[in-house]
């Protein structure tokens, strides 16, 4: 169930960052470069967390939300080169 709502959150922060920076060439990459800096950091961060309360199932709920933010991240940026 937690990786259910973490994709979810996941989906909210990238389709807002979407929404946002329509027709926004800088302000695209500028915030595909912070989700991708924000996957990459947060996890080492939130790990002592998550796994104390689920353990290995929020320790991979959180890799499952890293990546979608990493994957939602990568692709905002590259389409901030091209539009």
């Amino acid at each position: 169930m937690l990786v259910l709502i973490l994709i979810v959150i996941a989906f909210v922060i990238v389709r807002t960052c979407f929404v946002l920076t329509k027709n926004q060439k800088d302000n695209r990459i500028f915030i595909g470069m912070a989700l991708i800096a924000i996957s990459l950091l947060s996890y080492p961060l939130l790990v002592p967390i998550l796994s104390g309360v689920k353990g290995l199932e929020g320790t991979a709920s959180l890799m499952v939300f890293n990546f979608s933010l990493l994957i939602g991240g990568i692709i905002i940026f590259v389409r901030g080169f091209f539009k």
